[in-house]
C-alpha cells in the first residue's frame, strides 16, 4: 500500500456534511484520521499538502499536551503584561468550566457550552444574583480563545481551529469616549498637582503618540531620539510584536526632556489604575479610560485629514480594517460639519 497516500472521506451526521482525511502515520505505523471541515476544496488542498509531507519525509504527528501546559506555553509567548494577564484569565476560566480538555479534544460544541456558561446569571454564596457576561465581554474572551487555538495549530497540537464560522454575539454600537480639549486640560492640570510631572507627561505623550499603556510603561531611553534631525520614538513592546516608529513634535520632545527617571515612566507604573481613577474623578470629566487616550489620538488624526493608511501605520495596526472599525468614529458634530462644508461649497 502506498503509505504517502491520503484519502478524503465524506461523512454525513445529523444532516451535516463534513470531510475527513485518512492516512497511515509513518511514525506510529497506524491509521490516522482528522476532520478538516465542510469545504470539499479545502479538504482536497489539505490532502495534497499532507501527501507532500508524507512523500518528502517532513510529516509530524500531532503533539499531545495538557490544557494547563498549553496555556502556560501560550501565555508565556504573548507580548504585553496586560494582554498576557487577560489571556491567562480567559483560558483558565475556559479550562475550569470545560474540564481542562486536551487541545485536540476541543470542539465547536464545547466552546458553545463555555459561552452559555459565562452568559448565564449565577447565584453567589450570599444569595445575590451575579449577571452573566455582556456580549462585548463574551466576544473578547472568544477572541482570546481563538487566538490560542490558532497558536495550537501552528505548534502542532491541533489540526484545525474548531471555531470556523463562529457566530459572534451581536453588540450594540457604542460611541467611544474621545477626550475634548477641555477634558485634556483638566486631566493634565489635576495629574500634575496630584501626582507630579511624570503622570502629567504620561497623559500628554499618550495623547500625542497613541502609545498603548504597556508600550509607554515599557519604554526605555534608548528608544527615544530627541536630539537628531528627526526626533522620534520607537515602541518595541507592541501588541503585534513589530517595532513601531512615531515621529515626535517639538512639544512632545519638551515633555520628554522634563522626565529624569530610568525608564521614562518608572514612577508612573505603581498603582496606575488607582491613580488614574482619582485623577478623572478630581478633574470632573466624564468617565474615560487610559485606552481612550489612544482613541483620541487616532480620532484627532482622522479629523484633521490625515490619510487612513498613515493613521494605520502610526497606530501600529496590522490591518486598516482595525483602524476603520475601532478608531474611525463619526460623531454628530462630524455630521453637522460635513453638511456645513457641503452648504458652503454649494453657496460658493
Amino acid at each position: 500500500m502506498n503509505e504517502s497516500r491520503v484519502w478524503v472521506a465524506k461523512r454525513n451526521c445529523k444532516g451535516k456534511t463534513s470531510y475527513h482525511l485518512r492516512w497511515i502515520c509513518p511514525i506510529e505505523r497506524k491509521w490516522k484520521s482528522r476532520r478538516v471541515g465542510t469545504d470539499r476544496k479545502r479538504a482536497q488542498r489539505e490532502a495534497a499538502r499532507l501527501e507532500e509531507q508524507l512523500s518528502e519525509g517532513t510529516y509530524q504527528s500531532m503533539r499531545r499536551t495538557t490544557w494547563q501546559e498549553f496555556v502556560d506555553e501560550h501565555v508565556r509567548r504573548l507580548s504585553g503584561k496586560r494582554n498576557a494577564t487577560e489571556a491567562m484569565r480567559t483560558l483558565t476560566e475556559f479550562g475550569k468550566l470545560c474540564g481542562n480538555p486536551e487541545p485536540r479534544r476541543i470542539t465547536y460544541e464545547l466552546i458553545e457550552s463555555y459561552v452559555e456558561a459565562i452568559a448565564a446569571d449565577t447565584r453567589t454564596t450570599d444569595g445575590k444574583i451575579k449577571k452573566g457576561n455582556a456580549p462585548a465581554t463574551i466576544n473578547k474572551k472568544c477572541r482570546y480563545l481563538r487566538g490560542a487555538l490558532n497558536a495550537a495549530v501552528r505548534r502542532g497540537y491541533i489540526a484545525l481551529v474548531p471555531m470556523t464560522r463562529w457566530s459572534w454575539e451581536p453588540e450594540e454600537e457604542k460611541a467611544p469616549r474621545i477626550a475634548t480639549e477641555a477634558d485634556e486640560a483638566a486631566l493634565l492640570k489635576v495629574a500634575e498637582s496630584m501626582s507630579g510631572y511624570p503622570m502629567k507627561a504620561f497623559i500628554y505623550i499618550a495623547l500625542r503618540t497613541g502609545g498603548r499603556r504597556s508600550e509607554l510603561l515599557d519604554l526605555t531611553w534608548d528608544c527615544v531620539e530627541l536630539d537628531g534631525p528627526e526626533p522620534q520614538i520607537r515602541f518595541t513592546h507592541t501588541k503585534g510584536r513589530r517595532d513601531r516608529i512615531v515621529p515626535l513634535s517639538p512639544d512632545v520632545v519638551a515633555e520628554f526632556r522634563g522626565l529624569h527617571t530610568h525608564p521614562p515612566f518608572a514612577g508612573v507604573r505603581p498603582n496606575l489604575d488607582r491613580v488614574w481613577t482619582k485623577i478623572v474623578a478630581e478633574a470632573g470629566v466624564k468617565p474615560i479610560t487610559l485606552h481612550d487616550l489612544r482613541r483620541t489620538y487616532c480620532t484627532r488624526l482622522i479629523r484633521v485629514g490625515v490619510p487612513m493608511p498613515t493613521v494605520q501605520r502610526l497606530a501600529g495596526h496590522r490591518s486598516i480594517q482595525t483602524t476603520l472599525k475601532y478608531y474611525n468614529w463619526v460623531s454628530n458634530d462630524d455630521l453637522r460639519d460635513g453638511i456645513a462644508k457641503l452648504h458652503a461649497a454649494s453657496a460658493g
